[in-house]
């Protein structure tokens, strides 16, 4: 990787360093910047969703001490710097912007210049300031790098330990933003500036380091290969509008819950057929998108559990029916060795969570048409102790790995709550009584106690 190393000495630092210069030795305060070689990151948060569940260390993940509803993949991570949770929240906004038919550096990278080629997101910038001593000019610099150098070094540790995480809940949480790549790259920009004293052989040496996000470099754009234009990425809008409004012409606005999902399920299931081509490497990424099951898609373009499930929350979420993505390992026999897999949990009229996997209830694959005749319900509203066959259970079939196949990386641990439970049992209809309709969303203008005490604490902590 390539990795560049500048330092820039003044003429007074040269001379400092050099005994044939001598003249410049009258001036005692000398002063060095040094450009430190930039550091890279990437994750691939299609790879981290490949993850075996049944393998993950559960005993090494902390638990919170409340158990809570975590209805988002950000909301599970308890000790997030909160700097991550504003850049979370700033990639929240610039989704939103586009699907309101704005754009946004996450539709047109070229708003968020870096350098050069380069085009990224600012997330957070870092400098301290700390003292130092030297004894000859031999060991000068070098005890410069030293006063800063552990510092500096956990600043990028932190952030390298949460980021793969923060780009995991960006595709978790926004399905919606379906121009966007599953694989991420950040990187920083690092310099020491230090100032010293050859009478008292002391200085003192700062430190600042920068993270970014990036969005578009010579090698990599955050858009799918199909949206790496703002035209493009509009254009693909206004099919996600257009099928979505196509889904919800025949949606049961006064029917229960339950009628609403099935209706929503039977959709997805009647109008596609999951990706007709074999080789997964050959598949193309809009087979991974809501857009393509939205659309509904056969043959090459048709779309994998991702795109099912992901296009399910989408649908959810514009009709504010609590729906989560799940993932982990998926067999349909105990003896089975599965594969990774993707389907969503949904909360109903009792309180309670329960699974749905539109994928095996539209089963049959490499078909041309939408409709198979093997679309079913054998998948929906399911428990964790509901039998999918005699004597093995949803669980045991779906093991879901409530990390995302996420670890932590770097030297910073991280404290992880779980999302909801499943109810034990399958829904029933029928006992459930009345259906509430939809979650209402509160008021953008209500400011609650909370948000107030986020205030207090925010200024606090200046």
């Amino acid at each position: 990787m390539l990795k560049k190393f500048t330092i820039l000495l003044s003429l007074c630092t040269l001379s400092a360093l050099c005994p044939l210069c001598t003249p410049c030795f009258a001036q005692e305060e000398k002063t060095v910047t040094i450009q430190m070689p930039t550091q890279y990151g990437s994750c691939d948060v299609r790879e981290l969703l490949k993850t075996h569940a049944p393998v993950v260390n559960q005993s090494k993940r902390r638990r919170a001490e409340a158990v809570q509803e975590r209805t988002l993949w950000i909301d599970r991570i308890t000790n997030l710097p909160e700097y991550l949770r504003d850049f979370y929240d700033r990639v929240d906004g610039d989704i939103q912007k586009v699907l309101d038919g704005k754009v946004s550096s996450l539709s047109m990278p070229e708003l968020s210049h870096y350098d050069g080629d380069t085009y990224a997101y600012k997330v957070c910038a870092f400098t301290e300031t700390f003292p130092f001593t030297y004894t000859s000019e031999s060991d000068l610099q070098q005890k410069a790098l030293e006063a800063v150098g552990d510092h500096a070094n956990r600043a990028w540790d932190q952030f390298l330990s949460f980021i793969p995480y923060i780009c995991l809940c960006i595709n978790m949480d926004f399905p919606q933003a379906f121009w966007l790549n599953t694989t991420y790259s950040y990187f920083n920009a690092y310099s020491i500036n230090y100032s010293y004293n050859q009478g008292s052989k002391t200085g003192n040496s700062t430190y600042e380091i920068t993270m970014y996000f990036t969005l578009k470099s010579s090698d990599y754009d955050i858009r799918r290969s199909e949206f790496q234009s703002g035209e493009l990425v509009a254009e693909g809008v206004e099919r996600y509008k257009t099928a979505i409004e196509t889904i919800f012409s025949g949606y049961p606005e006064e029917g229960t819950r339950y009628e609403k999902l099935l209706y929503l399920n039977d959709w997805l299931t009647q109008h596609n057929c999951y990706n007709s081509l074999t080789d997964e490497s050959s598949r193309p990424d809009i087979a991974w998108s809501p857009l393509s099951a939205l659309e509904g898609t056969v043959g090459e373009n048709g779309p994998v559990c991702e795109g099912y499930s992901r296009a399910f929350k989408v649908l959810c979420d514009q009709k504010n029916i609590p729906c989560i993505l799940a993932s982990g390992w998926a067999r349909d026999d105990l003896y089975a060795k599965g594969e990774p897999h993707m389907w969503n949990q949904v909360k109903m009229a009792d309180g309670q969570w329960y699974a749905i996997d539109v994928t095996w209830n539209d089963p049959v694959v490499g078909r041309t048409a939408a409709i198979s005749g093997g679309e079913n319900h054998n998948w929906f509203l399911l428990g964790s102790n509901t039998e999918v066959q005699p004597g093995f259970t949803f669980s045991q079939s779906h093991p879901e790995d409530k990390t995302g196949g996420f670890s932590s990386q770097g030297s910073y641990s991280w404290s992880m709550a779980d999302g909801p439970a499943l109810s034990p049992d399958k829904y029933d209809p029928e006992s459930a009584g009345e259906d509430p309709g939809e979650d209402p969303q509160p008021h953008e203008d209500i400011i609650t106690l909370s948000d107030i005490t986020d205030l207090i604490d925010r200024y606090l902590a200046q």
